[in-house]
């Protein structure tokens, strides 16, 4: 699947049922347009996940974990490290909303033991250097807000 930033049921640009065909045009298609609702999006992108996952029967509340009921999932989230920016206001850390769908009053995280996240966080150097004497001989680690959730799920 491919969600965006934009709001419910806009968000969905590619769903369970489209050829991967769509799927890369869809991906082809993405511009940042929109505000950077990062806890907004991360909850909608898990909440579909779960909804799938009660659908199917994977989660058996009451009766034990099943280990061989399995539905591995990895989202993938691109930003650009910055804050986080709502209709009201600017916030410095990631705060997942609580999650409303059938099933979740069963759950304290937003994530399933068999889901993962992976943040590709993108810092753009804004000056260029034609200076070829320094060479970068490893990256370091650019902390970032989103770190946290990613180390949680695995």
């Amino acid at each position: 699947m491919l969600f965006t930033f934009d709001e419910t049921p806009y968000n969905i640009k590619a769903g369970w049922k489209e050829t991967h065909a769509v799927f890369v045009n869809e991906l082809k298609n993405l511009s940042a347009t929109c505000l950077t609702t990062m806890n907004t999006a991360l909850k909608n992108s898990f909440d579909y996940l779960n909804v799938n996952r009660m659908q199917s029967g994977i989660d058996t509340y009451g009766m034990g974990r099943c280990p061989y009921f399995l539905e591995p999932a990895v989202i993938i989230l691109m930003t650009d490290g910055g804050r986080f920016s709502t209709m009201n206001n600017v916030q410095d850390e990631l705060i997942i909303p609580a999650s409303n769908c059938p099933g979740s009053e069963f759950t304290i995280e937003p994530f399933r033991w068999d889901q993962r996240l992976f943040s590709i966080v993108l810092r753009f150097n804004g000056i260029y250097r034609n200076d070829q004497t320094q060479a970068v001989t490893s990256v370091g680690c650019d902390p970032s807000p989103i770190n946290q959730l990613c180390e949680e799920t695995g």
